[in-house]
């Protein structure tokens, strides 16, 4: 899924949509609009299985690369 490639598509509003209504709690977040862009960083995953995962993030944008402009 690249809907964050694609912010202004019509894929986020539905798929935004469908978490606040499973989630609660996504649903308070969301609202409180603390949404950026984000390109690269650390970023830490609790699973339940796996547990503390910590991963570095990186996104790769390629110049030219029409499917990334939103």
């Amino acid at each position: 899924m690249d809907i964050g490639f694609h912010p202004s598509g019509p894929h986020l509003p539905a798929l935004v949509s469908e978490l606040a209504v499973q989630s609660e709690t996504f649903a308070q977040l969301w609202a409180r609009h603390e949404v950026q862009e984000r390109c690269h960083g650390a970023q830490q995953l609790r699973h339940p299985e796996v547990c503390v995962l910590d991963l570095q993030v990186g996104t790769l944008r390629v110049v030219g690369d029409k499917s990334l402009i939103t």
